[in-house]
């Protein structure tokens, strides 16, 4: 702890407040909450609610999880708690609620009520994505675009400072949002910096240069403020499956494989047949298995210093991490050690 503080406080004098560190807790962990590393947390998103067929926010939690996150509250009072509402699976109603000042008020009314019935922090918005994308039966329309913004201008009209008002938005679909005027609702934006591979071809998903870098700029000339931004970090990383006979570079055709845990990256490159490899110029590093013929694009520490040094010349206001669980357990290869010593 005491590294932290002194960390802390060398971070506020460069980037004139300590950088805050956001971890998504996904509602079908179950991990006990107590074997979190929640002291190097600053906030904690609980993902996900979603919308119900009547436009009102769905409890995701059962009675015994809220004791839990009682207990955590009273062990970690530094730790604010956020819901938040949508994801990959969550957001097919989202156009819907959006769509008319009457479903505004109504789920924002639902919202804020949740929020005070369960002493949270404040909730985060995670509509993936407003006017196209996400799954097929995800509702969507050209009105998405603004109805977005005001249906943040709705929720923050009733969920006041101090309760924080935040949001999580794609990387490359800038042009389905309001960057600038979301930006004026929210206490910061979440930046989804991964996802970002090409599907049938080995790639990085989350590299710093371009891709993060791209985004980020982009940001920027749209209007939001750095200090609103929030680099997105993955604890995780996406396979391909094929034969790599040249494992030293991208670019390979190959089929999409599985999702892995940065977890169980870290067991993987402890066993035999499995060979690390660096992009200076992207920043970031895979892993190849000739012998399971995998290819494997992830976050590591190296890439994640890389990312560390550039927010803080970019003056970020820190990091969203996707998510908590997937982090590993050991200090010395852990994720989030790196963003918080």
């Amino acid at each position: 702890m005491a590294s932290w503080l002194l960390w802390s406080a060398l971070a506020g004098a460069c980037w004139g407040a300590p950088p805050r560190l956001v971890a998504y807790l996904p509602q079908w962990s179950n991990l006990p909450l107590q074997q979190l590393p929640l002291e190097r947390v600053d906030v904690l998103n609980l993902a996900f609610a979603s919308i119900d067929s009547q436009g009102l926010l769905s409890d995701p939690h059962g009675p015994a999880k809220w004791r839990e996150l009682e207990e955590i509250r009273r062990r970690y009072p530094h730790l604010k708690i956020l819901i938040s509402v949508g994801g990959w699976t969550g957001s097919q109603r989202f156009s819907e609620v959006a769509l008319s000042p009457a479903s505004r008020a109504k789920f924002a009314q639902s919202l804020t009520q949740f929020v005070h019935a369960h002493r949270l922090d404040g909730a985060d918005i995670d509509w993936e994505y407003p006017v196209s994308g996400g799954l097929a039966q995800n509702h969507s329309r050209p009105q998405d675009k603004h109805n977005f913004s005001l249906l943040l201008q709705e929720i923050r009209r009733r969920l006041p400072a101090p309760k924080l008002l935040t949001t999580a938005l794609c990387a490359e679909r800038l042009d389905q949002v309001e960057p600038a005027q979301i930006a004026t609702w929210v206490d910061w934006i979440g930046v989804m910096t991964y996802d970002m591979q090409k599907e049938k071809e080995t790639s990085h998903h989350s590299a710093l240069y371009p891709d993060t870098n791209r985004s980020i700029r982009a940001y920027r000339r749209a209007g939001v403020p750095a200090s609103k931004l929030m680099l997105g970090v993955p604890a995780y990383g996406h396979s391909w499956r094929g034969s790599f006979p040249n494992s030293a570079q991208l670019g390979q055709s190959a089929t999409p494989g599985r999702s892995y845990t940065y977890r169980e990256i870290q067991s993987l490159q402890s066993s035999a047949g499995w060979v690390r490899h660096w992009d200076a110029a992207s920043q970031a590093a895979w892993l190849v298995s000739n012998r399971h013929d995998e290819c494997i694009s992830y976050e590591d520490r190296a890439a994640l210093q890389a990312k560390v040094r550039y927010a803080g010349e970019q003056h970020l206001g820190g990091y969203i991490l996707w998510e908590i669980t997937g982090d590993s357990t050991d200090p010395s290869t852990s994720l989030i050690r790196v963003l918080r010593p």
